[in-house]
């Protein structure tokens, strides 16, 4: 048999796409501008992000030096970010294989061109060669474009920006010089955001279209501020870095097993902590510390260590789940089972729940089997804490209720506390009418009460001279969970 050229080179082709298939492996993207073509825009901490970047990719990750693929300021041109992505990442791995992408330096809002997001607002990050007229950006929406070129790979993805959910380290809260710290520039003209929108009227990545488009992938994303928050760099150990890529960085060096569940619990204290110590961090969050959000997918991934997952037939426990959904942390609330975890039927039981602010609480529990139910408040009832470090025990003496395990059932009871008014009486009135509701609208429910903004707290007279108004923020609430076993 005769064989042309033209069937060899293809023989030889597939032979070379079988290989390099064979040959793929975990593989890292880490991209750092502090130094951008635009002077002005220039940050000072990314490059201190970067040396920690690779220490997470070569050290809890595991991942080769060999597989790593660094860009740094003017390699990382748009065009040099999407080649990379496109030739490293996407053609250089497999279903399975696992991709670390991080990512410091600046970002932005502008108008959104096609229609698929609800504030009228595209994010985008900032390559080194962005423009101030918006030209030269990464959009969400070829992020995640980007991303989807990746099925089966296992994704992990570490965002220092302000309203990180966004892909952004910060751009556009108004004209002018930022404070020291800061991330963001303005982008003006035609692509620039409409003057009535600030940057607190950003949306989380995992709000709207990010989450929209890669919701089935297998991601676990950590990024350094909710929706309408600010992150800073600062001078930490002699040198400028990124709060969140610091603290995240710390962790793992000391605990490389750190549980995803873990990392997000630290990054909020740590970060809170050192966040008091930064006058411009205080300053742009009304004195309030950014609050570094996670997504986790498959919910399963939530217990395991950093960057590892279940296989992908296994399913989250209902209590995982809830965790996932409304991830957020105990700061300090406290509760108790009462007269231990370890019950036994038929005796009565009860809750003891303090917290170090005020603030609604609601009390669900949540058994092994999925069974949801409100244990309180009652309908038609109310539970405010009134005052900070008080503890309140459930059912009270008023109540004229008693509650009585099931026997043989395990599972977990979470406390939500809520310091902002957000409609949750209501949401809880609704419940209780429905007497049977699966754990999913639920939690559902719950976590889009918490995603909608408020109002924050009215600026002095000195801020509001000053150009500062009013802004959106995300609720205050923390959670915490107890389990327990009935014999």
């Amino acid at each position: 048999m005769t064989y042309s050229r033209s069937m060899w080179a293809a023989a030889l082709l597939a032979l070379l796409s079988l290989s390099l298939q064979a040959e793929a492996r975990d593989r890292a993207l880490l991209i750092g501008i502090t130094d951008y073509q635009v002077k002005k825009l220039s940050l000072k901490g990314a490059d201190a992000d970067l040396d920690t970047m690779l220490r997470v990719a070569q050290g809890p990750l595991g991942i080769a030096p060999g597989d790593v693929r660094i860009l740094r300021d003017d390699e990382a041109t748009k065009a040099g970010i999407i080649a990379t992505f496109e030739d490293w990442l996407v053609k250089g791995t497999k279903p399975g294989d696992r991709v670390f992408i991080s990512y410091s330096g600046h970002g932005t809002q502008i108008r959104d061109l096609d229609g698929d997001e609800r504030d009228g607002l595209d994010e985008a990050l900032a390559p080194w060669d962005a423009r101030t007229d918006g030209s030269n950006l990464i959009t969400d929406d070829e992020f995640s474009a980007l991303l989807r070129k990746l099925p089966g790979r296992k994704i992990i993805l570490l965002i220092d920006a302000c309203n990180s959910g966004t892909i952004t380290r910060r751009f556009g809260r108004r004209a002018g010089a930022a404070r020291k710290g800061e991330r963001y520039f303005q982008v003006t003209g035609k692509m620039g955001a409409p003057a009535p929108v600030r940057a607190w009227a950003a949306r989380a990545l995992s709000d709207h279209g990010f989450d929209d488009q890669t919701r089935d992938l297998d991601i676990v994303s950590f990024t350094a501020a909710a929706a309408y928050q600010l992150t800073y760099e600062a001078e930490i150990n002699g040198r400028e870095q990124g709060i969140f890529s610091f603290v995240i960085g710390e962790l793992l060096q000391k605990k490389p097993n750190a549980t995803h569940a873990e990392i997000l619990t630290h990054l909020r204290r740590r970060m809170a902590k050192i966040c008091r110590g930064v006058p411009a961090c205080k300053l742009g969050n009304r004195g309030r510390p950014p609050t570094p959000q996670m997504r986790a997918s498959p919910a399963t991934v939530l217990g395991l260590p950093f960057g590892r997952w279940r296989p992908q037939k296994a399913k989250p426990s209902p209590e995982e789940l809830v965790v996932a959904t409304l991830p957020a942390a105990s700061d300090g609330a406290t509760l108790e089972i009462l007269p231990r975890p370890r019950l036994r039927y038929p005796e009565e039981v009860r809750f003891r729940v303090t917290s170090p602010v005020k603030g609604q609480i609601i009390l669900f529990d949540v058994a092994d089997d999925g069974e949801t139910s409100i244990l309180w408040p009652l309908p038609g009832r109310e539970e405010v804490l009134s005052s900070p470090v008080r503890a309140v025990t459930f059912p009270d003496e008023d109540s004229g209720r008693a509650i009585q395990p099931t026997p043989g059932a395990s599972g977990a009871v979470f406390a939500l506390i809520a310091e902002d008014e957000v409609g949750l009486q209501a949401l809880i009135e609704r419940f209780h009418a429905r007497k049977k509701f699966t754990l999913i609208e639920f939690v559902a429910a719950v976590s889009a009460l918490f995603g909608e903004a408020v109002k924050g707290d009215k600026p002095s007279a000195q801020a509001a001279s000053r150009g500062l108004f009013r802004e959106l923020r995300t609720p205050r609430w923390r959670m915490v969970r107890a389990r327990y076993r009935v014999d």
